[in-house]
């Protein structure tokens, strides 16, 4: 199966992300964290260099070392490459791969009343207007 440079660009995009977020510093030639990633999941570290910068997918008996090091279940990861449809090894919905919108995040926090949901939406537009002012 040959993944759409889309979502090999998708899949490096959240990959970077978690990563980042796992604690592994991927910015400057000299900050280890590639490395670091390439030894804590056994990829070489030119095959981490081609996925985070897009260029291919990791082999799939590769995704269950990259989920734990970058601490996402391993269907996230399948699912993003498209290796398998949402939900299909789970049975639930569809794992969220970009940034959650304000009705997802109030759907999955378990607030359903419109007027709340009016509510967190304007507070949500409120603090985002907030983030980009100086």
């Amino acid at each position: 199966m040959t993944a759409s440079p889309e979502t090999v660009e998708r899949f490096a995009d959240l990959v970077r992300h978690h990563a980042i977020k796992a604690g592994y510093v991927l910015s400057g030639p000299r900050s280890g964290g590639k490395k670091q990633l390439a030894d804590d999941t056994g990829l070489s570290p030119s095959t981490i260099g081609r996925l985070l910068n897009g260029r291919v997918l990791p082999d799939v008996y590769s995704f269950q070392p990259l989920a734990d090091a970058i601490d996402v279940p391993v269907e996230y990861l399948l699912e993003a490459a498209g290796i398998v449809s949402p939900g299909a090894l789970t049975g639930d919905k569809p794992l969220s791969v970009g940034p959650l919108t304000v009705k997802q995040a109030a759907a999955r926090l378990g607030i359903t009343k419109p007027l709340n949901v009016s509510l967190l939406e304007a507070i949500t537009a409120t603090l985002l207007a907030e983030e980009t002012t100086p």
